[in-house]
């Protein structure tokens, strides 16, 4: 009969690591057919325009504040005109206009004046910008990575941009010294209501 897996197993993946919260709408593990193959999964936000966001524990390597460390994941927009943040927080609720989020972010935004930022979420929708990108938007699968570099008492935050992580460019930063939020417990997306939305491939390094 030839070998047989299990279903999860098998392509295309049946489930996706991350704990999924939405209205009636999630996400979905999807194939990649855009780009590199990430080390980790892609997944795919479901063809509806409803808030969600996707949460789990941040590995240890990315936990450690008195350290220099990075986060990158990759993403794509379906009309590249969607918005979305990769978030390192202190609680499962990975969502920016929370009234208890507190934690630093990449933020994508879309359209004709696109941007990439690096904000400390200060909760309920209070940002503070540490570094801004002027982003052409467009639907190609692309990867970001913030970093938090430790010197002495300083903390500065750069972002990087690219197709690979081969081919990260450094795009902003380093910003100014700022080590207000310390507790990185919780990581992953708030993905507000983009439908056709791509992210994964995340990683973090110490």
């Amino acid at each position: 009969m030839g070998t047989t897996h299990a279903t999860l197993y098998r392509n295309p993946k049946q489930t996706y690591p991350w704990q999924i919260v939405g209205v009636g709408s999630g996400a979905h593990v999807v194939s990649n057919t855009w780009a590199d193959e990430p080390k980790c999964y892609l997944m795919e936000t479901d063809n509806a325009a409803a808030a969600r966001y996707a949460y789990m524990h941040t590995p240890k390597d990315g936990q450690n504040p008195n350290i220099s460390t990075y986060w990158e994941c990759w993403f794509r927009l379906n009309t590249g005109f969607e918005g979305i943040y990769f978030v390192v927080c202190n609680q499962p609720t990975i969502q920016v206009a929370n009234a208890a989020i507190r934690g630093y972010a990449i933020s994508i935004l879309g359209g004709p004046a696109g941007w990439m930022r690096i904000d400390r979420l200060d909760g309920a929708g209070a940002v503070v910008t540490l570094a801004t990108y002027g982003w052409i938007s467009n639907t190609d699968l692309r990867i970001v990575r913030f970093s938090r570099e430790v010197s002495g008492a300083n903390r500065f935050w750069r972002l990087y941009y690219g197709s690979s992580p081969s081919n990260l460019t450094l795009v902003a930063g380093p910003s100014a010294t700022d080590a207000t939020y310390t507790n990185f417990q919780y990581w992953g997306w708030d993905l507000l209501t983009g439908a056709r939305v791509v992210f994964g491939g995340e990683s973090c390094q110490s």
